[in-house]
């Protein structure tokens, strides 16, 4: 690589990282949806009706992880 296409793609890789590091979490999620409708081609809707399922999972899941509870994770199961 040329010494001045080599430092050309250096500065280039030093603001791309220095850019990725300042996103906020709005910034990174706003990429990724947009990535999302681009590339895989999935709607605004398709995105909205799967957050709601992931919430509705996660709240499930957090109820039954308090249910077992942490004593319960080192004990051998009986299902087998």
């Amino acid at each position: 690589m040329a010494t001045d296409k080599r430092v050309q793609f250096e500065d280039f890789l030093s603001d791309a990282e220095l850019e990725a590091t300042t996103w906020s979490i709005a910034d990174t999620d706003r990429v990724v949806n947009q990535l999302e409708r681009e590339i895989y081609a999935i709607t605004l809707k398709d995105q909205m009706q799967f957050i709601k399922k992931f919430s509705i999972c996660l709240v499930q899941f957090e109820a039954w992880w308090q249910a077992i509870g942490v004593q319960d994770l080192g004990k051998p199961s009986n299902s087998m």
